[in-house]
């Protein structure tokens, strides 16, 4: 009997990922939020809602210093993952694919690696999955800070798009896929 309940303990914390966020569900008021089916929270920021924009700086997987400000004038997608979370692999193969194609469209892409016991496991994961966009490696969690208050980020995977301004524009809680990340990224192609 223990282990029939710690079998379904194991399935269902399996099937939950390894995200959660503070609030998840809650549309903020815009009418714009919503969990799928997939279990996500999606969230759009009007422009005119958008707070000012992120001070996120840190060093890549590689050893150089990169901040947001490197990227103004330019959409960014922030993504937050770690190796050992098995919908952050699933979700690689669209990051990358979109980061090749809509970067000539002034689209950017940007890892955020937290809570890896090394730097090695964080660059073993690019290497497998082809991942060739820049990666801030942050075992510590400090890179998080930025995204308090109602983006609170508890988990990963997390995805933060952000405007020409450095403004989040929307963010999804959970694994992504490439049509969920032209939803998110097409309607920021058409801002001044």
């Amino acid at each position: 009997m223990r282990r029939a309940a710690a079998l379904v303990a194991v399935m269902v914390l399996a099937l939950a990922g390894c995200s959660g966020w503070s609030g998840a569900g809650d549309s903020d008021g815009d009418d714009l939020g919503y969990v799928d089916s997939k279990s996500q929270l999606i969230k759009r920021v009007a422009v005119n809602d958008r707070e000012g924009a992120l001070d996120l700086s840190g060093t890549t997987l590689e050893g150089a210093k990169l901040s947001l400000a490197d990227y103004q004038g330019k959409i960014v997608v922030l993504n937050h993952w770690a190796s050992w979370c098995n919908p952050c692999r699933g979700e690689a193969p669209a990051l990358q694919k979109l980061a090749v194609e809509l970067g000539p469209q002034g689209v950017e892409f940007l890892g955020i690696n937290t809570g890896e016991a090394s730097a090695d496991n964080a660059r073993g994961f690019e290497r497998k999955l082809g991942v060739t966009y820049p990666t801030l490696f942050d075992p510590s969690g400090g890179l998080d800070q930025p995204f308090d208050g109602p983006l609170t980020l508890v988990g990963r995977p997390a995805t933060f798009v952000v405007d020409r301004q450095g403004r989040v524009a929307a963010y999804i809680k959970g694994a992504v896929d490439e049509e969920l990340l032209r939803e998110m990224i097409n309607p920021l192609l058409g801002e001044g």
